[in-house]
């Protein structure tokens, strides 16, 4: 089958319409940006961006020749490590830092469709 695609105001959406289970694929989330670009757009050095990929901040996608490319979702992770280090936190504490963010946004998720889920079930018993 063919894949479908979506558009909507914040993103253009690949979506497997055979029920693969491939991966969702989001303007967001697809590296686009060489290091180069990348480093300028968020004001580091390219070496920065290095370390950050070495400490497991970042985790850029791969090219078929290993050439890093940044998501605009790598660039936005990349300006809040830039925030949190010019807050004077080391790269150990800023890895903590954006695991737990990170908790507390799918905690956040998972809270708003259970809430759905709750308000539906009320909205049939009665």
């Amino acid at each position: 089958m063919k894949d479908a695609v979506t558009v909507s105001s914040s993103s253009v959406e690949k979506i497997d319409d055979d029920k693969t289970g491939r991966r969702h694929v989001t303007m967001k989330t697809r590296g686009v940006y060489v290091i180069s670009v990348a480093a300028e757009l968020c004001g580091a050095h390219p070496q920065t961006l290095r370390g950050w990929e070495a400490a497991g901040l970042v985790v850029p996608a791969r090219t078929a020749g290993k050439a890093r490319r940044y998501s605009e979702a790598d660039l936005e992770r990349m300006q809040r490590i830039i925030e949190l280090s010019n807050e004077g936190i080391p790269l150990r504490g800023i890895a903590r830092i954006l695991i737990l963010e990170a908790e507390v946004e799918d905690l956040r998720r998972r809270l708003q469709s259970s809430r759905g889920v709750v308000r539906g079930e009320a909205g049939r018993a009665e």
